[in-house]
């Protein structure tokens, strides 16, 4: 058994044949799949989505390419009042009160296990004119809503991995979650073990070997597998759609890369994901 700890079913390209994509995905033993959030509009989405199939679970994140002052993110997009910065003083309170309350009230819905995808990403920052402080910002802002609901978190990070571990530092007590498509080395990995965190691979892995190290130092207790699709096709699939079904090929390499079982990574991996988002109480 398997768990694709991060898809993105709700994203236009499963439109057509999202069905099929699950069935293919439970015959090769991925029999639970959790559909994350980037904005308001798609984590409603996927609540929608794990309300009608038993195999899906949602999260509900605003991923940091949607932050206002870094690509154009408007009041009204789901941002909490704690993160807004002095430059939005003057914004009307009561859309920004709406705005928590919205976000609160996503994640109390019964089958949201996590707040997620939240984080900070500095990639192409000359090009996007990123505005890292209000990254910063809604990060912390996010962790604290979080808390306040008693979920779990799940991090994206992307050229910014200083930023991301000096931000949680001050929340150690706070987090409890993932680094998702973690792209760190040994240093890194263990500096997210250290705050309680997990970390989770792609199908990048399959791609090069330059993650080879990290995960061989890496507890199994400590990785659990994802595919973020339907990007990151891996290996031997390259060139088509990323789906759950695939995640397969993740854990494959891990045990390669390991030189363990590969029935032990799956195994492993599932009781890491199953403990993190309270997936047994379903």
């Amino acid at each position: 058994m398997f768990i694709d700890t991060h898809s993105h079913l709700n994203f236009k390209q499963f439109d057509e044949d999202l069905d099929k994509v699950i069935e293919r995905a439970c015959a090769k033993g991925v029999n639970r799949m959790i559909v994350v959030g980037s904005d308001i509009h798609n984590s409603k989405k996927a609540i929608e989505m794990a309300n009608k199939n038993n195999h899906l679970f949602a999260t509900v994140g605003i991923h940091p390419i949607h932050i206002r002052g870094s690509f154009g993110m408007f009041k009204n997009d789901g941002l909490p009042p704690s993160i807004w910065t002095e430059d939005y003083e003057s914004q009307n309170s009561v859309g920004k009160t709406v705005c928590t309350k919205e976000i609160k009230d996503l994640l109390e819905s019964p089958r949201v296990v996590a707040m997620g995808e939240i984080g900070l990403d500095y990639h192409s920052e000359n090009r996007r004119k990123i505005n890292k402080g209000i990254q910063r910002s809604a990060l912390s802002g996010l962790i604290d809503v979080a808390k306040e609901e008693k979920l779990p978190i799940i991090f994206h990070c992307r050229d910014a991995i200083e930023d991301f571990f000096n931000t949680l530092k001050s929340k150690k007590s706070q987090t409890k979650g993932v680094i998702h498509c973690f792209q760190g080395d040994v240093v890194d990995a263990k500096r997210a073990f250290d705050l309680g965190l997990l970390i989770s691979y792609t199908g990048m892995i399959t791609m090069r070997a330059d993650y080879d190290e990290v995960i061989r130092y890496a507890p199994l207790e400590n990785i659990m597998i994802e595919t973020d699709c339907p990007f990151l096709t891996p290996e031997p699939h390259r060139g088509e759609r990323n789906e759950p079904a695939y995640v397969v090929e993740v854990a494959r390499r891990i045990a390669e890369i390991k030189d363990v079982p590969y029935f032990r990574v799956a195994e492993e991996t599932t009781k890491n994901a199953i403990k993190l988002f309270g997936l047994d109480k379903f």
